[in-house]
């Protein structure tokens, strides 16, 4: 019989083969006339039982080195089913798959794709923006302030239209006219009509605004009632410009006459003399709130009495003696806002203005009471000021009381008054 592994001629009742060493499968070898198919381990091809080398590739067989078995043969087919790598190759790798050079090939035509892309953006749709705005969704703004960027990507400044006032330059200004007023808001007429361009606050778009005659007067600034005093006056103000809803603003911290006069100065100074000057006062005994007081003393053509100096602190106080009113408690014209913990005095329109009552520069700050104002009594709150005698600290002072003094404390009633000041 033929060994079944490397086809030798063996005796029949052989369990080994003598020339390769491989057990005989006896029970699938049944019939020994059957050949057996052997490949070789270079090439894959089919060889013959016991030669030595290969009749296609030359290669020397496993026959003839080492004799193995034909399940490891064949399990070696299977690993490798295109045969060994041939010489000064890696015999691991086996025969080079195609797909480094498939993935290569779609990575490049992936690049230049890429590149055409950008090259058409570049050069066909960023240019047909730039010649149309309204293509990509902009809206041209003419004259839009600020830089943009040529051609070339490099910064350029953004045409603008001339005009008298450019308040991209410069929003502090100077403007001249006479000052008026109507429903309450106050206007600069201006002398001759001026072109201002800006941002508009309202729409937030730079506009033109062209033959602007007036501009709104922002008075946050200015001392309170300088522009009452001083209208009608052809005056010159100072301030930051701007433009709010097709209207042109500004908000003045400077002021001047005509004739060149400090406004601002010139108003203090006759506020200081006519403020801390001795006037006409008027001791009305009434069980009133402050509000009806106020409005009882406008009524009489006079104001709530506004105390400025020392001097007119001991006249009042010496009246109020002569006349024996010691023992009433007297509403003045100081309050608070109810969000605010400074006193200051009121004017005709129950506004507060002028300095801090309640801080160490108030010329008449030592008459507060001891640990006053305290702005409130338990739940209920103090916003206004009274002057009376104050038995146990054996003086007049300054105190803060609720609007209502007679429904907090019901005792005071026929106690309680207030102080009326005339200018004549």
């Amino acid at each position: 019989m033929r060994c079944q592994f490397c086809g030798k001629e063996i005796p029949d009742d052989s369990v080994f083969c003598p020339e390769c060493g491989n057990v005989l499968n006896r029970g699938q070898e049944s019939d020994q006339s059957r050949e057996v198919q052997l490949f070789c381990e270079n090439c894959g091809a089919r060889i013959q039982p016991g030669d030595t080398f290969c009749a296609s590739c030359g290669q020397r067989t496993k026959n003839a080195e080492s004799p193995i078995g034909y399940g490891q043969q064949g399990q070696a087919y299977k690993e490798q089913p295109y045969g060994e790598a041939k010489a000064g190759e890696n015999p691991a790798k086996g025969k080079k798959s195609s797909a480094p050079i498939i993935i290569a090939i779609i990575a490049c035509v992936l690049v230049i794709l890429a590149g055409i892309g950008i090259a058409v953006k570049i050069f066909i749709f960023d240019k047909r923006d730039k010649d149309n705005p309204e293509v990509s969704g902009q809206t041209a703004v003419s004259g839009d302030v600020g830089d943009a960027e040529d051609e070339d990507g490099e910064e350029k400044e953004e045409e603008r239209p001339e005009a008298d006032i450019d308040l991209a330059e410069s929003e502090y200004q100077t403007l001249e006219g006479e000052l008026d007023s109507a429903d309450g808001v106050w206007r600069l007429e201006l002398d001759r009509p001026l072109s201002v361009y800006g941002r508009d606050g309202g729409s937030g778009e730079n506009i033109l605004l062209e033959d602007a005659d007036y501009a709104v007067i922002d008075e946050s600034l200015l001392p309170e009632g300088m522009l009452e005093d001083a209208a009608p006056e052809a005056a010159a103000l100072s301030g930051v410009l701007s433009i709010r809803d097709g209207e042109l603003y500004i908000r003045a911290d400077k002021a001047e006459t005509a004739s060149g006069e400090d406004m601002i100065t010139v108003f203090q100074e006759k506020q200081e003399k006519e403020e801390g000057g001795i006037h006409r006062y008027e001791f009305v005994v009434s069980d009133c709130t402050w509000d009806e007081a106020f409005a009882q003393c406008r009524e009489k053509g006079g104001y709530l009495a506004r105390i400025n100096s020392t001097e007119e602190m001991e006249y009042i106080v010496d009246q109020m003696f002569a006349e024996g009113l010691d023992n009433i408690n007297f509403f003045i014209g100081g309050r608070r806002d109810e969000d605010s913990k400074d006193y200051y005095w009121v004017n005709e329109d129950n506004q507060c203005y002028g300095e801090k009552l309640n801080d160490s520069s108030y010329s008449c700050y030592d008459y507060w009471m001891i640990g006053e104002p305290t702005f409130q009594d338990g739940d209920i709150k103090e916003c206004y000021m009274n002057l009376f005698y104050y038995k146990k600290e054996g003086r007049t002072v300054l105190n803060d009381v609720p609007a209502d003094v007679i429904s907090v404390v019901a005792s005071y009633s026929g106690h309680v008054g207030y102080i009326c000041e005339y200018d004549d």
